[in-house]
């Protein structure tokens, strides 16, 4: 699966990657069962993010959120 790191993406937008390319937006969308993509601009730069809206972009991720272990990082990251 496409990873977020900082060689293909120009950060995060509620803890979803953006990335620099369009097909690698699809490609990880694919891989995480959504279709299509959508903008953020960030810092003046146009990235693509996987899914058709941000909604479906972050629903996986609000399900991780729910489901994951409480830990220092992951509580700093929802402003606790």
């Amino acid at each position: 699966m496409v990873e977020y790191d900082e060689v293909n993406t120009i950060g995060k937008v509620d803890g979803v990657p953006v990335f620099k390319t369009i097909p690698i937006a699809f490609e990880y969308g694919e891989r995480a069962g959504m279709s299509g993509y959508h903008t953020h601009t960030i810092n003046g730069i146009v990235g693509y993010m996987a899914g058709e809206s941000h909604g479906e972009a972050t629903a996986d991720q609000e399900r991780e959120d729910q489901n994951e272990r409480p830990t220092l990082d992951n509580l700093i990251s929802r402003g606790y």
